[in-house]
């Protein structure tokens, strides 16, 4: 459906034609390879418990309201976020555009630079955790692929590039180091931040050719909980990364 005052002219064959153009760099950016299984991330459908969520949700304002006079002991902001991940928002691999008539639009309508949730909310939070020169560390809980129990990770961020024709994702190029067991591996590898999930990934590298999907709660930009798979999208493992 056209937005209001919209028409079937030059505008809207522009914007199809730049979200073609993002298809093909998604496409190019694999290099032949299974992108991590990433293709199937970006394509979702409207969640039949949407209604539910959006109860929810309601109910979720109401007690921030009723807890606001509490001041900064309690924050609602992290309440909200923490909720929300246990419950799910009513959209399928979509982002949730949320106010009174929550409606959910795909992630690459998300910082696109026009707005497609009817409250612009598809537009309003475009932070890039994941610029120049931010580094991340962690500690990897192996539950498989691994016969160490743990390994230490440090991901430095070297370039962002965030193309004209395709901006609701960022791509990252970084340089990934490893212990383990005093040994230390040093890889470089890229990945893309996505704005509508507020996540950020990086291909698999490394002798153990592992990547990372590390979420955040759209809350703390200096923290995001992850997991490191395989190329398959195996679980190998749990990691939190933390902003240095």
């Amino acid at each position: 459906p056209l937005r209001p005052g919209s028409g079937l002219g030059e505008g809207s064959n522009m914007r199809s034609l730049l979200l073609l153009l993002g298809l093909v760099a998604l496409a190019r950016f694999s290099d032949g390879q299974q992108l991590f299984g990433w293709a199937g991330m970006i394509a979702a459908r409207s969640d039949s418990n949407e209604i539910r969520m959006q109860k929810l949700n309601q109910q979720l304002d109401g007690i921030a309201d009723a807890i606001g006079g509490i001041g900064g002991a309690i924050e609602t902001d992290d309440l909200g976020a923490r909720v929300r991940k246990l419950t799910g928002n009513g959209c399928d691999g979509e982002f949730q555009c949320g106010g009174d008539a929550p409606e959910c639009v795909s992630t690459l309508a998300v910082c696109d630079k026009q707005n497609d949730c009817r409250n612009g909310a598809d537009e309003t939070d475009c932070f890039n955790p994941a610029g120049p020169g931010t580094a991340w560390s962690g500690v990897i809980q192996w539950s498989s692929c691994s016969a160490t129990p743990e390994t230490s990770v440090r991901i430095m961020v070297n370039s962002n590039d965030r193309p004209d024709f395709f901006p609701s994702r960022v791509w990252l190029e970084a340089t990934v180091i490893m212990e383990q067991g005093g040994e230390y591996e040093t890889k470089t590898t890229t990945g893309f931040y996505n704005f509508g999930k507020k996540r950020m990934v990086f291909q698999p590298v490394g002798t153990l050719n592992v990547g990372i999907i590390c979420d955040f709660d759209g809350v703390d930009n200096a923290r995001c909980e992850g997991t490191v798979v395989k190329p398959s999208l195996q679980k190998c493992a749990d990691v939190v990364l933390v902003k240095k």
